[in-house]
Order: structure tokens, then C-alpha cells, then sequence
């Protein structure tokens, strides 16, 4: 009687294993990303004078109604902070994984003349050597476009696309 119900047991794991998918995969699966790239933060001949690292500040300005934040006057929200990049060689792009599709993102970005510089906490925008705060030297901000009134306007994400922040201010300048 044993070996009947083993055999009904195996049988019945059997039918269900032929019946799971293999989810794995080769092809990377496409993500909801926001980015930063230094040609369009990087003042002219800053990169590797001036300016040896980055640190990118990614802020979603999407209210909980789906309204943008265009400041926090009067406002009942405040942006919610993403989190900070480590610190970026100034030659380098970078992306944020932790995106949401279709809402509003900005980025504020720090340089500095030290490439050993380090977080001085998790995802944080403060920056130091052996753990001692070191200011940035530099500040820029990246938004998604400019209107025909010349104000700036957050990126809006997109599923499984990368959005580049390319209206920026200058590094070092």
C-alpha cells in the first residue's frame, strides 16, 4: 500500500511541476528609471579641475493627488526624498532604479574637488572624509524641461524607459 501512494504522490508532484513556468530569463527585464548625465550639468573644463565627484539627489515632486509640486508654500505635501547616489566620477551618468512610472522627478546635484569622499550614511547627500562632513563646493539642480514662461518643470517617468534630467544648471560655474 505504501509504494501505491508513493506512486500517487509522485505522480501528483510530477503533474504539478509540468504545469509551473520557468521565469528566468537571459534578457534584462526593462525598468522605470530617471537619470543624470555631466553633459548636461558639467560646466565647461570643470570635470577633473575643478570637480571630481558627483552626488545626485533624486526627489519624487508627485503629490498624493498626482499634482506636481512647484514649491512647498502652501502647500499640504512636501516631495518625497528618493535617496542619494554614491559618490560618481564627473565623467560618468547615472540612473535611478527606484523610480514610480508617471510621476514628477527632480535632481539636485553636489560636487566636489575630492574623489575620497564617502556617504556619511546610507543613500545620504552628506558627504565626508573618514567621517568628517565636507561641504559640497558646488551645487546644480536637473529638471525635465522648461515651459514657454521659462519655468522648470520636473521629468515625468515612463514604464520600462530610462528619462534623462537635461535641463540643468552648471556644475562649477
Amino acid at each position: 500500500m505504501l509504494s501505491r501512494n508513493y506512486f500517487g504522490m509522485c505522480l501528483a508532484l510530477l503533474s504539478f511541476g509540468c504545469s509551473s513556468t520557468n521565469t528566468s530569463s537571459t534578457t534584462p527585464e526593462a525598468q522605470t528609471l530617471i537619470g543624470v548625465d555631466p553633459k548636461d550639468f558639467m560646466g565647461t573644463g570643470v570635470c577633473g579641475t575643478k570637480i571630481q565627484r558627483y552626488v545626485a539627489t533624486l526627489t519624487d515632486v508627485t503629490g498624493p493627488d498626482g499634482s506636481i509640486a512647484s514649491g512647498t508654500e502652501g502647500v499640504a505635501w512636501r516631495p518625497f526624498l528618493v535617496g542619494s547616489s554614491p559618490p560618481t566620477p564627473c565623467t560618468a551618468e547615472l540612473a535611478f532604479g527606484r523610480a514610480v512610472a508617471y510621476h514628477a522627478y527632480e535632481a539636485t546635484l553636489d560636487g566636489y574637488d575630492q574623489a575620497d569622499i564617502e556617504p556619511l550614511a546610507s543613500e545620504s547627500s552628506a558627504m565626508g572624509v573618514e567621517g568628517v562632513y565636507i561641504p559640497p563646493l558646488y551645487t546644480a539642480t536637473c529638471h525635465g524641461w522648461t515651459d514657454s514662461d521659462g519655468g522648470l518643470k520636473p521629468g515625468i517617468s515612463y514604464p520600462n524607459a530610462t528619462v534623462m534630467l537635461r535641463n540643468c544648471t552648471k556644475l562649477g560655474q
